[in-house]
């Protein structure tokens, strides 16, 4: 799977930051049944942001999330412990 970097750079020599949403994505893509926990996808998501992102980066990467599984991105949550696992099940 296609793990883009945070800034991507065209052919052309656009730059461009990957949507919160595709990163998410392609994170818990690239961990497969692993999964991923929401430390890791706060860290791929905003872990390039000299600010440390938004306060509410958790509830920012939940919602997106959501979208994916409303969209029909084949994610699942599995419980570790105290805290859980988004995997990918397609």
């Amino acid at each position: 799977p296609w793990l883009p970097m945070h800034l991507v750079t065209t052919p052309h020599g656009l730059t461009f930051r990957p949507s919160l949403r595709r990163r998410v994505r392609s994170m818990i893509r690239f961990m497969g049944g692993r999964g991923a926990t929401m430390a890791m996808l706060v860290e791929f998501a905003y872990g390039d942001d000299p600010a440390g992102g938004p306060d509410d980066a958790e509830n920012t990467i939940s919602q997106a999330l959501h979208t994916l599984s409303a969209g029909g991105a084949p994610i699942v949550t599995r419980s570790r412990g105290a805290s859980c696992l988004f995997v990918w099940e397609g």
